[in-house]
């Protein structure tokens, strides 16, 4: 009889732990995306952020389905995959983003320049991040991007998914 219900315990705990795998499985691969907005002076950028992947659109968007043809893609998959630039505002309306690592331009968006980067280990690139109230960090690992713009001088505000 004590057997009967070590069986029984055991088959009950080895179900429930397969239970367990598969529900972690399933909401792991399920696909996170979400709108990241960068606000300054009248200008908004829209940052689509999805899984290992951010598109950037010059303006206002919240919609998934409408989202233009145009926009700066960052790639960035596997364990050691990193997207890094920085988004410079600049007068006119004009933002400029500096790509540091894996940045492609698709279509032809206006307003929206991409520059190759300067050398970010620099003192002065760092110093100019730092002091520049027009300049934000984007990164693809959001808590370190919300760590490193919270120790700059940017008055850029960014709007995070809640």
């Amino acid at each position: 009889m004590i057997k009967n219900n070590s069986i029984v315990i055991t088959r009950n705990f080895l179900y429930s732990v397969l239970l367990l795998i598969l529900i972690t499985s399933i909401t792991s691969c399920e696909k996170r995306n979400h709108f990241i907005y960068y606000k300054y002076n009248g200008v908004t950028i829209t940052r689509y952020y999805e899984d290992a992947e951010s598109r950037f659109y010059y303006g206002y968007f919240n919609k998934e389905s409408d989202l233009p043809d145009d926009y700066i893609y960052g790639k960035y998959p596997g364990r050691d995959g990193v997207m890094d630039a920085i988004l410079i505002f600049k007068p006119g309306g004009k933002v400029e983003v500096e790509q540091l690592n894996s940045i492609y331009i698709y279509g032809n968006p206006k307003n929206l320049i991409l520059r190759p980067y300067e050398y970010p280990g620099s003192r002065e690139f760092l110093m100019k991040i730092k002091q520049q109230e027009n300049i934000v960090q984007v990164y693809s690992a959001l808590n370190i991007e919300i760590e490193r713009n919270s120790k700059n001088e940017s008055k850029v505000v960014v709007v995070y998914p809640k």
